[in-house]
């Protein structure tokens, strides 16, 4: 499916997919996945896997060869739900992740007030010194996507750019909207039974002659 929304739309997706801890720890994990791979012909650098903070935090050794293997591979890495396990900021800085996923919980509570003080806001700042992306989830109003942009999370997942839907719908959501859904560059595919949830990146835009710094969109989301 990716390697056809990639034919047909011209844009590169990221897709991301959840692995559950019995995926994770199988034996013929990275076997399997790399037939899949091999048989679908998408590009890995297209795929992100995502892994709990449990999965992350688990016999060290194993967690730390799989996830390099998974790197070598071209594959990128999230930690879902992040800050609501209990990881090791020192064994988190060690392994090959490329992003913590802000828990909607988080992102549900935040308050123009204390939004820097926010568990939201401490993951973001932990990410940044980490070296980490930051993703935020369950994104659902445009007073949460300006607050959390505010505290340089520059991307969200969530209702407000778009709700699970069947691929056709998304083939036609994507010819719509391309790489500035609502003001926002980055559109993400993300596998979950079946169903797809967007990821985007706040008040960016993609642009052809774009000098590479940051640009709001005419089509904002500040209040």
């Amino acid at each position: 499916m990716l390697a056809e929304l990639h034919a047909e739309s011209g844009i590169e997706l990221r897709m991301a997919i959840n692995v559950s801890a019995i995926q994770f720890r199988h034996p013929a994990f990275l076997v399997v996945l790399r037939q899949i791979i091999e048989e679908s012909g998408i590009d890995p650098s297209h795929l992100e896997l995502e892994i709990t903070e449990s999965i992350a935090m688990e016999d060290t050794a194993y967690v730390r060869e799989t996830l390099d293997a998974l790197h070598d591979m071209g594959i990128q890495i999230a930690i879902d739900d992040f800050g609501t396990g209990y990881s090791s900021l020192a064994q988190l800085k060690t392994l090959a992740v490329d992003r913590l996923k802000i828990d909607r919980a988080f992102v549900r509570d935040l308050r123009k007030a204390d939004a820097d003080a926010s568990i939201a806001g401490v993951v973001v700042q932990l990410g940044r010194r980490l070296g980490k992306g930051v993703i935020a989830e369950g994104v659902e109003t445009e007073a949460q996507a300006a607050l959390l942009m505010g505290m340089g999370c520059l991307e969200g997942q969530g209702y407000l750019f778009g709700k699970p839907m069947e691929l056709g719908d998304l083939k036609t959501w994507i010819g719509q909207h391309g790489l500035q859904p609502r003001g926002y560059e980055r559109v993400h595919g993300k596998e979950d039974d079946q169903r797809e949830d967007r990821d985007v990146r706040p008040g960016q835009r993609q642009d052809p002659d774009h000098d590479g710094k940051d640009a709001p969109q005419d089509q904002g989301i500040a209040e």
